[in-house]
């Protein structure tokens, strides 16, 4: 029986180890948006789940946040925060969060386990989380490794409808490029 976590645990090890993948970081674009939509306080908690390099984590704990991330590559980290290695839809022991960031990871989620994924970070999340999520194919995996990264490649409204039902309840706002939606969701009511 093939393991699913290990496999893809395994191309995301090897996807890291090149330069290349590593030159830019979705989530380093979207901290400062996220940010301002959280509005948090000196010493709330945030998880960054699919942290990668961590580069948006460490800016996080710089602006007086608790952080952690989660990413299944020991080898992406490339700060000192830290950093739990887990499977996003076997989370374990991962910590409740005032909030959640996760850019440029929803898509690399196998189809059977969005749902999953979602419905844990939801459980997960006490005040405010942000998504960034690309809805096209990716060009990096084929050329790098010959497979595709981006596993679950749908458009916005189908992205908006998936967050929506896991975190049910929630103020959401989004909006989308045609190449990415942003998601934005908040317990309550708007800020």
């Amino acid at each position: 029986m093939i393991d699913l976590a290990e496999t893809e645990a395994a191309k995301y090890r090897t996807v890291w180890s090149r330069a290349e993948y590593r030159r830019i970081s979705p989530g380093e674009l979207e901290k400062e948006t996220a940010f301002k939509w959280f509005n948090p306080r000196a010493g709330e908690t945030l998880n960054d789940y699919g942290s990668g390099p961590a580069r948006a984590t460490a800016w996080f704990r710089d602006q007086g946040l608790d952080v952690i991330g989660i990413d299944h590559a020991e080898n992406a980290a490339e700060t000192d925060v830290p950093v739990l290695h887990r499977c996003l839809w076997d989370m374990g022991d991962v910590r409740v969060s005032d909030y959640a960031y996760c850019c440029d990871v929803m898509e690399h989620i196998p189809p059977q386990h969005v749902k999953a994924v979602l419905a844990s970070i939801a459980a997960r999340t006490r005040k405010a989380a942000y998504f960034r999520i690309a809805t096209r194919p990716d060009v990096m995996g084929p050329r790098l490794i010959g497979e595709p990264l981006h596993l679950t490649v749908q458009d916005a409204a189908w992205w908006v409808d998936a967050v929506r039902a896991a975190f049910h309840g929630c103020y959401v706002d989004s909006h989308s490029n045609g190449r990415d939606c942003i998601i934005m969701l908040r317990w309550g009511v708007p800020r």
